[in-house]
């Protein structure tokens, strides 16, 4: 489950942050997007996994958790997106 939770983690990150790592390995960003995603969902539905309702939200939200990390990365975008991005996750429902 750890090796799960770390995929997900990475791939976000990957995506969000650092997509040239992606780029030198050869690798499209929609890969990772989908890997973390499904991780995330196969943690959710693990009987026995903690936070099986974080790992359900993470795997459903993952693009926007994606943009909003984009967004704290590049401080060109405005406040407001960000804001907009925020609220849209909080009023998803879990």
């Amino acid at each position: 489950l750890d090796h799960l939770q770390t995929i997900g983690d990475k791939s976000l990150l990957f995506c969000s942050l650092f997509p040239g790592m992606a780029q030198k390995r050869h690798v499209s960003l929609h890969y990772f997007a989908e890997m973390g995603q499904q991780a995330y969902w196969l943690l959710s539905r693990q009987v026995d996994t903690p936070n099986a309702a974080l790992f359900a939200h993470l795997s459903k939200q993952f693009q926007t958790l994606q943009r909003i990390l984009q967004a704290l990365k590049n401080p060109d975008l405005s406040g407001t997106m960000l804001f907009s991005l925020v609220d849209f996750t909080r009023s998803s429902p879990h």
